[in-house]
């Protein structure tokens, strides 16, 4: 059960939404930790530009195996920890 369902798509926009709407709460963003880094990266960037500050460590991002599986997809896995580059470099 979750609050939010999230893609790629739009997972930067849910996390900029609970920021907003709980404040001073933890955000955990799970199961794919590439994706969250990413999103992470591209949500701390909406809110700037909103004026809202938020400390960074609010939202974490689930990095553990979840339920046997590493906690990423296979296609953002291939992308690796870079990805918050190449993405920062698209937006």
């Amino acid at each position: 059960m979750s609050d939010f369902i999230s893609t790629s798509r739009n997972t930067d926009k849910i996390i900029a939404y609970a920021v907003k709407n709980f404040p001073d709460r933890k955000i955990l963003v799970l199961p794919d930790k590439f994706l969250g880094f990413v999103m992470k990266a591209r949500a701390l960037e909406i809110l700037e530009q909103e004026g809202i500050k938020i400390d960074p460590d609010l939202i974490e991002i689930y990095q553990q195996p979840f339920g046997g599986f590493n906690a990423c997809c296979y296609v953002h896995e291939q992308l690796g920890p870079d990805a918050i580059d190449i993405a920062l470099t698209i937006v």
